[in-house]
């Protein structure tokens, strides 16, 4: 059965070449391992781009979906990052959400409908820290980078 897995982390993390190595063999193993056909990304910060960027690569060999689940329907928005490497734009539908509390809400989101989630939160603090303990809460696949 075909499984959909998201990505958490700080949005500054920095990826050396061993960790960035480490993060494409955890997407590989959640497609190979964990039936995974479908990655939700955020689109936001260095994780985002760089999970972007292996999903991009990986498309070549694997029949997988990478959709950017976006917060706002605003273009400046839209067009940031590598946007050309997704399958799919999709907008969640929180048009009754503060714009402030928009990225927390689509996180929800993307964690709730996904069976794995790949994790590279260094940090014991913040939202990437919280939302990988709603992800634990909920049952979840991890797959950690281990910062």
């Amino acid at each position: 059965m075909a499984k959909i897995c998201t990505f958490i982390g700080n949005k500054d993390v920095i990826l050396n070449g061993k960790d960035r190595e480490t993060l494409k063999n955890l997407i590989t193993s959640a497609i190979i391992d964990y039936s995974a056909t479908t990655f939700y990304c955020g689109n936001y910060g260095n994780l985002d781009l760089l999970c972007a960027t292996i999903l991009n690569c990986l498309k070549k060999d694997y029949d997988i979906s990478v959709i950017f689940v976006t917060p706002y329907l605003d273009k400046s928005y839209l067009n940031r990052g590598q946007i050309n490497y997704y399958t799919m734009i999709f907008y969640p539908g929180l048009e009754k959400v503060p714009p402030k509390y928009a990225i927390v809400e689509r996180n929800k989101y993307m964690i709730d409908r996904s069976d794995i989630v790949i994790a590279g939160v260094y940090k014991q603090f913040g939202n990437a820290y919280k939302f990988l303990n709603y992800a634990r809460s909920k049952n979840k696949v991890i797959l950690s980078l281990n910062l």
